[in-house]
């Protein structure tokens, strides 16, 4: 089975680092619960080193010149994309929020 290297964007780890504060800020979730999040959703992502196609194309994808997927963790949708060996990780939406543009 082919493995995949997983690259995390600076935007992607800024969503993740936004996601992160946002959680602490809203003090809804015991210390645990939040280091539980947190753990979940790296697991999710570098769980793409493996079969990252099995995951959805999403609709926006249309504008990019490369197929863009998700991968969902929880509310959270981690969209990336895959060139050659390796999984690039662009941006961590909401899955209420926009859908994901070139800029």
């Amino acid at each position: 089975m082919k493995h995949y290297v997983v690259s995390v964007t600076l935007p992607a780890l800024r969503d993740i680092r936004q996601w992160h504060q946002w959680v602490h800020e809203q003090q809804k979730w015991a210390p645990e619960q939040i280091e539980e999040w947190y753990a979940g959703i790296w697991k999710t992502i570098y769980s793409l080193d493996m079969m990252p196609e099995r995951c959805a194309v999403v609709p926006e994808s249309e504008r990019f010149a490369v197929p863009i997927r998700q991968k969902l963790y929880r509310s959270l949708r981690i969209l990336f994309a895959v060139k050659g060996a390796t999984v690039y990780v662009l941006a961590v939406r909401h899955t209420s929020l926009n859908t994901l543009s070139v800029d």
